[in-house]
This record gives C-alpha cells, sequence and structure tokens, in this order.
C-alpha cells in the first residue's frame, strides 16, 4: 500500500511539473491524457483521490482515529497547494486555485468514501479484526 501512495505522488508531481500541460501527447498514457485534456479540471482531483483512497485503507486497517484522518486530509491538500504553487516557476504551466479545490475535493472524497465504506462494513457486522488479518496474514484475537 505504502509503495502504491509513493508512487501516485511521485505520478502527481511529475505529471503536474513536466512543461507541457497536454497530457494527450504523452503516449503512455494513451486516452487517460486525452480524457484528462478535455477533463482539465478533474484531472487533479482524480489522483488525488486515489491517493486519498489509499490512505483511508491504510488508517482504517490500522485503526487510526479521527485525528489521524483529519491530518491526513491536510497532508493531501498540502500536497497538491505545493504541486500546483511550483507550477508557477515551470515556463507553460500556471498555478490555478480551481485545481487546489479539486484536489481537495478529491482528498475528501476519497478520505470520506473509505471511512463510509468503514462504517458500513462494521455496521454490518464484520469486525475490523478480519480484514487487518487478512492483510496482515496474522491471525489476531483470543488463541492466536
Amino acid at each position: 500500500m505504502f509503495s502504491g501512495g509513493a508512487g501516485l505522488t511521485l505520478l502527481l508531481f511529475y505529471l503536474s511539473w513536466i512543461p507541457d500541460p497536454r497530457l494527450g501527447r504523452i503516449g503512455w498514457l494513451g486516452q487517460v491524457g486525452e480524457w484528462s485534456d478535455r477533463h482539465d479540471q478533474l484531472r487533479t482531483g482524480i489522483p488525488v483521490l486515489l491517493l486519498a483512497t489509499l490512505v483511508g485503507l491504510w488508517l482504517t486497517v490500522t485503526g487510526k482515529h479521527l485525528a489521524w484522518w483529519l491530518a491526513a486530509f491536510f497532508v493531501l491538500t498540502d500536497l497538491v497547494v505545493v504541486v500546483e504553487l511550483g507550477q508557477l516557476f515551470i515556463p507553460g504551466r500556471n498555478c490555478d486555485p480551481a485545481d487546489m479545490l479539486w484536489g481537495g475535493l478529491g482528498a475528501a472524497s476519497g478520505l470520506i468514501a473509505v471511512g463510509v465504506g468503514s462504517w458500513v462494513h462494521r455496521w454490518a457486522g464484520c469486525p475490523l479484526s478480519v480484514v487487518r488479518r487478512s492483510w496482515s496474514g496474522r491471525r489476531k484475537g483470543p488463541g492466536s
């Protein structure tokens, strides 16, 4: 999970700081790059949403409290701000406050989706210890 989050973070920086903002010109992105060029504002929010989902899964599996979730939101939002402010120094790019908003919405959406999913999972009667056991490969609980 950590390597996926680190990879997404590096990808977010790379795609945000290349001189040409048209991602459709990057061959390995294929149709995703073309889609993002048509939906310029969303292309900041979607990677942050994916990153926030990974962070939310980690927070859920490790049983972190609400303060950790709030800190994660602020860290993810600060990441978007750093990415956007970095574009001030790259010719051909511009810092767009709307991108910061979309990134913050992506962070909130990912964390909320995982938090609600976790709550529904517990409400349905499946304790998180079952999830933790399946992720760690070790059995937890009495008699383990």
